[in-house]
């Protein structure tokens, strides 16, 4: 195994950013939940899907069908996901109901029309082709004719609906992954304006946190433990959904022994505790999340949080002294960088400052990104140095 204290820094900070882009991915999706975004969203792009200008907005219809309409929550929200079986089906069904109204059809010459008397007692597939057939020509019924005789027997009026079924949901599935970066994007400034918010409500410094890693070697070792722990966790959860990896990580970090720290501070004024009890006043499964998410990151004793005796707000309490407090060399050095930050200065505001803005810019990059790169440093810690070759060269 690789023990360096350099990649070992490096191992807890990725840990750090990777537990609070996950309280930054709660934070965000409690407040799409307010506003409905993600339902909004969805609604968007499927009337996307399906706009035809010269036909129905079949968008609109689904919506009103059955099967979609009972997935609200209540009449003023959208479903926040749609199958694409129930897709394919609403369609279906939409254009199907087309034919099983009466219409007149033009004649050859324009000049007569032939009144045409549905029944919907036809089969599914024979209204749908003719719901299809009555459209106004467009690409869209031109693709949905395409569908037609794809799934179309060799035989007069055999039509395969589930090869339908199956064909439109692959189609529908298709513009889904396509929006689902498209939707990552629009999230985008969002998890900045909320990370750098956790970054100054938690006063997360990361150029503080990186120096304490390096000068407190029992909290190294033990966020260290933390971290591979986690990886471990992440890396056995693959091809789950991520909410589904961020809850065992989370069960996993819970079973660890509390972290261990020299200096873990005493006049707390705003810190992690306090802050939970604003989040635990949100009784929703996020509110709980983000509760669990401050709970592990207080109990790992890091060196963040707002406290008298710890810059900034030590620049105007003015703390006490801690430099030669212990004849332990390493205790001595760490304490000692304690009383340096903490005496006011344009350069001290300048690192805390640059510190914040690292931190928020990080935990935008979502907690999948810092997971995959805890794992990938979580291995090569493993792996260790290569051990030399015996063999003599030819």
């Amino acid at each position: 195994m690789l023990d360096n204290p350099y990649l070992d820094t490096i191992i807890c900070i990725v840990l750090v950013f990777a537990l609070l882009s996950i309280l930054v991915s709660l934070i965000v999706e409690w407040w799409n939940a307010k506003i409905k975004q993600r339902g909004v969203f969805l609604q968007m792009i499927v009337r996307r899907i399906l706009r035809d200008d010269l036909n129905h907005d079949y968008g609109y219809r689904i919506y009103q069908h059955p099967t979609i309409n009972r997935m609200r929550r209540d009449g003023n929200s959208y479903p926040y996901y749609i199958s694409a079986e129930a897709f394919s089906t609403a369609l279906i069904d939409t254009i199907a109901e087309d034919a099983a109204k009466d219409r007149y059809v033009l004649s050859e010459d324009g000049k007569t029309a032939t009144r045409v008397n549905a029944s919907m007692n036809d089969p599914l597939g024979v209204r749908f082709v003719a719901g299809v057939v009555s459209m106004n020509e467009s690409p869209m019924k031109r693709l949905f004719l395409n569908f037609i005789d794809r799934n179309s027997g060799r035989q007069e009026g055999e039509f395969d609906v589930h090869g339908l079924k199956a064909e439109l949901g692959r189609w529908f599935d298709d513009h889904m992954d396509r929006a689902s970066g498209e939707y990552k994007l629009k999230l985008k400034p969002k998890l900045m304006g909320i990370g750098m918010l956790v970054a100054i409500v938690l006063n997360v410094d990361s150029i503080h946190l990186m120096k304490v890693f390096m000068l407190d070697e029992p909290l190294r070792n033990s966020t260290v433990a933390a971290a591979e722990a986690a990886a471990g966790s992440w890396s056995a959860t693959e091809g789950l959904p991520d909410t589904v990896r961020y809850r065992v990580i989370m069960d996993t970090l819970a079973t660890l022994p509390d972290g261990t720290t020299i200096r873990t501070g005493g006049n707390d004024t705003t810190d992690l505790t306090v802050v939970r009890r604003i989040v635990s006043a949100d009784s929703s499964t996020a509110g709980k999340d983000a509760v669990e998410v401050l709970d592990r990151l207080n109990r790992m004793q890091l060196p963040m949080g707002w406290d008298r005796a710890d810059a900034p707000l030590s620049w105007f309490t003015g703390p006490e002294a801690m430099a030669g407090k212990t004849n332990n060399p390493t205790e001595a050095a760490l304490l000692q960088y304690f009383d340096e930050r903490n005496e006011p200065g344009l350069k001290q505001c300048f690192l805390w400052i640059i510190g914040i803005l690292i931190t928020g810019f990080s935990l935008s990059q979502g907690a999948p990104f810092w997971f995959a790169t805890l794992l990938k440093l979580v291995n090569i810690r493993r792996a260790g140095v290569k051990p030399k070759s015996t063999t003599n060269a030819d």
